[in-house]
């Protein structure tokens, strides 16, 4: 077991491991009022950010790195794979 720390608030966890030992997750910021999708890579957390609003979540990563991650707004889903620059809603 490995703690991979948080983005400043105490409360955090992973979602998926992929096999080049990426992690991707959610945390709380400082406060805890926030909640982030984080990407953990060999030691280095680094925050996702969002679409628009405050709060997101991780769902998934592949073996490329290529992140899937939904940000609540208004009751809809916003889903984001970043990296390759493709965006749907």
């Amino acid at each position: 077991m490995l703690d991979l720390g948080t983005l400043g608030g105490n409360c955090g966890g992973p979602a998926v491991l992929n096999n080049r030992g990426q992690v991707i997750g959610s945390s709380t910021l400082p406060g805890d009022l926030i909640s982030r999708p984080f990407l953990w890579d060999h030691g280095v957390i680094t925050d996702l950010g969002t679409l628009g609003g405050d709060n997101g979540e991780a769902l998934a990563i592949n073996d490329a790195g290529e992140k899937l991650w939904a940000i609540p707004i208004c009751l809809a889903t916003r889903y984001s794979m970043r990296s390759s620059g493709v965006t749907g809603q």
